[in-house]
């Protein structure tokens, strides 16, 4: 293990970790861990049990071929994803930690063979980054700050442990190059890993894990998947204009399951609708990520969006994502059917904030569908610049940010005030609207200049504002709902007066909105007259719009003039581009004199570049700008001004305490001329320095040390490029050997060239074959369809059949119903007759036993009587002896007297 690895609790030598699928089919043992393969589970890639860790013989990795040492390293890739579960117990994870670096070193052994220090990250030079204190007004040698706010140390010559530095093992900064020249195919070299080293040194320093424009592709994905799993302190990842591909997006997708990262910037990463589709369903439970980037860049790794693929994902992930405030999909080529999923995840949606689709081909389509759900979201920022919305969407947009309808008929489809008084309502706000158009019309360039005059309170300039605080008593009434947009950017889109006229006039109700970007935006076209009257009428009745660009917008004269008038009344706007709209003499004067007399207020920056302006219209400038005391920032780049010009700037700067920038570049000014102004200018700042907090100085004193800190590291980068020569000679050296290797390349090509025509033969052959079994594959298949057809028939034959037969035998069951039903009736009547026989039989039987003791009775009685009656028992024998008794009897009659006869003769 190295040394800089996580410590291990106490406890038995944790097994060796899984090995991957080029190593098993090298004949290496083969183990896993429980923790990886219990997360496995949990993602779905796991395809079989594992079997116990003591059923499993373990072997020591042996070094594999060159061929095999180009896998994809799927095995320490998941067994990194295994390692950001913390469910399990510190024991076990640990010993799984330790499987998973060992797993790694095997995979990318082979990539890093030809570094002579592999397995080790100390470089010379650059930093410590570990947060440290820093006090106010101190700055110690060799300290400086970061963009993410954490000190690094500098000090040249000194050895810095890049894994310990950072946070990760060796192993994982080992499987990063690895990747990162696989991807690149080229070999790793310690000249690249010391390079690497340094710059993943100074970009992944802090929380934020950046390596924007480093050539990685899908294996890079992997170790940063593995550096994420292992790092928690990570909480920004920035991989733009790389190669990562679909492949690669799916494998970050996976580290978006867990809830680490904040923002996440993927911009420029050749990604199409395949990988987007990953990350939007990885995101669509993560509860941490707050920021997207899935932007294009000018160049060749564009990400690409479909709308019949991606619509739906990122509907999804917009109606369950509760944490997701910002999303950058600009030139993804989303169109109007990617906009309408956009829009139907947005409605209910309380957490997105910001939506950049720039360029992204909406159209007037899409925005209408995106106005819609305006107002049932809560997005703050939304930039549709560049998707040529064209008339119908801006009139959608104006619709959904308040626009007040202008005539009657407009009133009444779109009513705006409700209740009896309606009708009334509309009328008042249209003749507020009027008054103030004809009253700004009126106003004089002397009223300008007289408006900070106590005495000349009812001048044109006055009536301007009573105008307007009419106009917003009128407006106050109106019951519209507006949307929670603060920000809306519509630099470059296609449309004519009546759009941007009506989104102008969404302004006037609406106290929401503080910047709209209205850059190269024809407001010419389909204008005939060359007024603007809905813009002049928002910046005079709006107090919330704070930043307003209207440059490249190809603005009359006439209407830069009255918006110079309205600008006078207006107290909110702090930023204002004209840049790209011809100024004359006429509208510089209206506008210095707007500066000078004490209007717009709260302007800082004021943009007049590429605006034409002349020595005549510059001095007419500069003398506004002699009696303002609130712009800070003004742009006069790449005008027509010379050094009349400038002289009277600097007289104006005489005066003016609060200007502390002016831009003056690519005009054609005397070099002594601007050296005055930047004193004045310079002494300004100081003006303004020392009104500032104590703070702010402190701060500022604080960065001066920061910069000469810049200055040292100057001085190390100068010694870093004479290094670099040092190298360059030593290239030279590897160039001549790389002129041979050439060469012996050569030769090897011809003999691979005359082996590739023998193939090429090969092949010729290889297609006659297969023509030939084409040729027979068709037979086959006609033969094949005449006897399905044969099959199909008889199948039908047979079908009918069966139907038949299942008729007969519905019948039959019928039939079996009503038999089983009449013979159950039947059955009933014999059971109750054989019931009836039953009970006869018994009477019968129990007479039949009475008779036979009545007649064994009387057989006993027969029987006794017997011996008295003659025959005894038989008959027959009783008339035999009653004839022989008769006989006797006539023989005795004489001799025996009546009365001496036997008593048995006398009962007979």
């Amino acid at each position: 293990m190295a040394p800089n690895s996580v410590p291990l609790p106490p406890g038995p030598a944790p097994t060796a970790p899984p090995l991957s699928a080029r190593e098993r089919a090298a004949g290496k043992g083969e183990v896993d861990g429980l923790l990886v393969q219990s997360h496995l589970e949990r993602l779905g890639l796991a395809k079989s049990p594992v079997r116990p860790l003591s059923a499993r013989k373990l072997v020591r990795p042996q070094p594999a071929g060159r061929n095999t040492a180009r896998s994809t390293g799927t095995s320490g890739f998941r067994a990194a994803n295994a390692a950001s579960m913390t469910a399990i117990a510190v024991t076990g994870a640990a010993k799984e930690h330790q499987q998973l670096l060992a797993t790694i070193e095997r995979e990318y052994w082979q990539d890093l063979r030809r570094i002579d220090d592999a397995g080790s990250w100390i470089i010379d030079g650059v930093s410590s980054p570990e947060p440290k204190e820093v006090k106010e007004g101190s700055h110690p040698a060799g300290l400086a700050e970061s963009d993410d706010g954490e000190a690094r140390i500098s000090r040249p010559n000194h050895r810095v442990d890049v894994a310990k530095a950072l946070g990760l093992p060796n192993e994982i900064l080992d499987a990063l190059l690895a990747g990162k020249c696989r991807d690149s195919k080229f070999a790793a070299t310690s000249e690249r890993k010391r390079r690497f080293a340094s710059f993943v040194l100074y970009n992944c320093a802090g929380e934020k894990f950046s390596l924007e424009q480093s050539s990685l592709g899908p294996e890079a994905a992997k170790a940063v998947v593995m550096a994420l799993a292992l790092c928690s302190r990570f909480k920004y990842l920035s991989l733009s204009c790389n190669g990562l591909g679909d492949e690669g997006a799916a494998t970050i997708g996976l580290a978006l399951k867990q809830n680490q990262l904040v923002e996440v910037d993927l911009s420029a990463n050749d990604i199409s609708s395949k990988g987007a589709t990953a990350i939007l369903e990885n995101l669509r439970h993560n509860t941490s990520v707050q920021s997207l980037d899935l932007s294009s860049k000018p160049g060749a790794l564009r990400n690409r969006l479909v709308a019949r693929a991606n619509s739906r994902p990122l509907e999804d992930l917009l109606q369950h994502n509760r944490t997701l405030t910002k999303i950058s999909l600009s030139a993804t080529g989303l169109g109007p059917e990617g906009a309408s999923g956009l829009a139907r995840g947005l409605v209910g949606n309380n957490t997105l904030l910001s939506v950049d689709l720039a360029g992204c081909d909406v159209g007037s389509k899409g925005s209408v569908f995106i106005a819609e759900a305006l107002r049932s979201c809560s997005l703050e920022e939304l930039n549709l610049s560049e998707n040529h919305v064209g008339d119908e969407g801006l009139l959608s947009l104006a619709n959904a940010l308040g626009a007040l309808p202008l005539t009657a008929e407009e009133a009444k489809k779109n009513p705006a005030w409700v209740g009896p008084e309606a009708i009334k309502a509309t009328s008042k706000y249209m003749e507020a609207l009027s008054t103030l158009k004809r009253e700004i019309a009126d106003v004089t360039l002397s009223d300008l200049k007289e408006a900070t005059d106590t005495e000349h309170r009812r001048n044109g300039l006055a009536k301007v504002r009573e105008a307007a605080a009419n106009l917003m008593i009128a407006v106050r009434d109106a019951e519209v709902k507006l949307p929670r947009l603060k920000v809306l950017q519509l630099a470059n889109n296609v449309g004519t007066k009546t759009g941007y006229s009506r989104l102008e006039d969404a302004l006037q109700a609406n106290y929401i909105m503080e910047r709209m970007n209205l850059d190269h935006n024809d407001h010419g076209r389909g204008n005939a007259d060359g007024s603007l009257d809905s813009i002049i009428i928002c910046l005079a009745a709006n107090t919330t719009l704070r930043h307003l660009n209207l440059g490249n917008c190809n603005l009359s004269r006439a209407s830069l003039i009255n918006i110079s008038k309205a600008l006078a009344v207006n107290k909110g706007l702090c930023t204002l581009s004209f840049a790209g709209n011809i100024f004359d003499v006429e509208a510089a004067s209206m506008l210095g004199a707007t500066l000078g007399g004490g209007g717009v207020q709260a302007l800082k920056f004021l943009n007049l570049s590429s605006c034409h302006l002349d020595d005549a219209a510059g001095a007419k400038l500069a003398a506004g700008l002699a009696t303002n005391h609130g712009l800070e920032t003004l742009m006069l780049r790449n005008n027509c001004l010379h050094e009349a010009s400038a002289s009277v700037i600097a007289e104006a700067l005489q005066r003016n305490t609060s200007l502390t920038c002016i831009n003056l570049e690519l005009n054609s000014l005397d070099v002594k001329a601007l050296v005055k102004v930047n004193q004045l200018l310079a002494r300004n700042a100081k003006i303004r320095e020392r009104a500032l907090p104590d703070v702010y100085r402190a701060r500022i004193a604080q960065l001066q040390g920061f910069e000469r800190e810049a200055e040292i590291l100057q001085t190390v980068l100068r010694r870093n490029h004479f290094r670099k020569r040092v190298a360059l000679w030593k290239q030279a050296a590897k160039c001549q050997e790389l002129i041979d290797t050439k060469e012996q390349e050569k030769i090897r090509q011809q003999e691979c060239d005359a082996r590739i025509e023998e193939l090429s033969h090969a092949a010729a052959n290889v297609e006659e074959e297969i023509q030939q079994l084409d040729a027979k594959l068709w037979q086959l298949r006609l033969d094949g369809d005449f006897e399905t057809q044969q099959l199909r028939h008889k199948i039908q034959t047979v079908e009918d059949k069966i139907k038949v037969k299942e008729k007969n035998l519905q019948k039959s069951r019928q039939d079996m119903e009503i038999f089983e039903s009449q013979s159950s009736a039947e059955l009933q009547a014999l059971h109750e007759e054989l019931d009836r026989a039953l009970k006869g039989e018994n009477s019968a039987a129990l007479l039949a036993s009475t008779a036979q003791r009545n007649l064994d009775s009387f057989s006993a009685s027969l029987k006794a009587v017997m011996e008295d009656v003659a025959g005894g028992d038989d008959p027959r024998q009783r008339f035999k002896e009653q004839k022989e008794s008769a006989k006797s009897g006539k023989d005795k009659r004489g001799s025996r007297p009546r009365s001496a006869r036997p008593h048995s003769a006398r009962r007979k």
